[in-house]
């Protein structure tokens, strides 16, 4: 078993501002993505993709394996929130993630966005991913990097997740959505929680805007 729970949000800044009321504390909707890869997960099949040499075709396959990739997001929404408010989750968490064995791998990646789209569709995501102007030089780099790994499949989707939630923060900011948050963490069970427990407090993300206090409780069955 194994359970990797949110305790705490504490969100600096939201960036929202209230322009009709100057003294009225500002709040806004806060609307999380999450990816979480392990080697438990469903992984996508790499071995066309690495195979082939025609960049057309690598393309092809990438967009199907961009979609089961992003179809694994969590989407969280949280409304509304105010500058430095705490939210807190009570005594147990909030499970994002649970699964029957324990990982030896665990990558966790979110976003946080305010915003009044719907920035999690999983149609318009796959498509604002394969529009980007990058992505010919993210297919590249991707045949480059994961047939040099151990798990070629896990290191793509972990790519694929940080790839997608870069994408989606650019077109945030230019649709005037503000980015809260972006963090990228990488646990493993031999260093932080071979004993199958771990507990982290006021973690922050790369913006140094958004905290997060998170629990891992496991153990083998």
């Amino acid at each position: 078993m194994f359970h990797f729970r949110i305790n705490r949000i504490k969100i600096s800044d939201t960036k929202e501002y209230n322009s009709s009321l100057i003294f009225e504390p500002k709040s806004s909707v806060i609307k999380f993505i999450n990816f979480i890869t392990t080697e438990n997960s469903l992984l996508p099949d790499m071995s066309y993709f690495l195979k082939t040499t025609d960049i057309s075709q690598k393309k092809i396959v990438l967009r199907q394996v961009i979609k089961k990739v992003i179809s694994t997001r969590i989407y969280k929404e949280i409304n509304p929130m105010a500058d430095d408010h705490t939210l807190l989750f009570g005594t147990p968490g909030y499970v994002l993630y649970k699964s029957n064995q324990v990982p030896n791998n665990f990558e966790w990646q979110f976003i946080a966005c305010e915003n009044d789209q719907d920035m999690g569709d999983e149609g318009q995501m796959l498509e604002n991913i394969v529009n980007d102007s990058n992505f010919t030089n993210f297919t590249n780099y991707l045949a480059g990097s994961i047939g040099k790994t151990d798990n070629p499949s896990h290191s793509a989707a972990v790519s694929i997740a940080r790839y997608a939630l870069n994408v989606t923060s650019r077109i945030a900011q230019q649709n005037h959505n503000a980015l809260l948050g972006i963090s990228y963490t990488s646990l493993n069970r031999r260093q932080h929680y071979i004993y199958g427990g771990r507990k982290k407090e006021r973690i922050s993300d790369l913006t140094n805007n958004v905290f997060v206090d998170y629990s891992i409780f496991g153990y083998d069955e």
